[in-house]
């Protein structure tokens, strides 16, 4: 089971396009080991930017000033 920030960005419009198909956001969460939380943040960063959207962003480093 991956972490959510590990899938790529066909993997996660695959998993949106799953739901969208079965209709069921909790099973295919499960089957592909995402949380609900993850599905919903890829799914309205697909809706605000696209392809975009879905890309791993780098988290931000606590060493860096601000």
């Amino acid at each position: 089971m991956k972490k959510a920030n590990r899938y790529n960005v066909d993997e996660k419009l695959a998993i949106l396009r799953e739901v969208e198909v079965a209709g069921n956001i909790q099973a295919t969460c499960t089957k592909y080991g995402v949380s609900r939380d993850s599905f919903y943040r890829w799914q309205r960063a697909f809706s605000e930017e696209g392809l975009v959207g879905l890309e791993n962003k780098a988290a931000l480093s606590a060493d860096l000033p601000e």
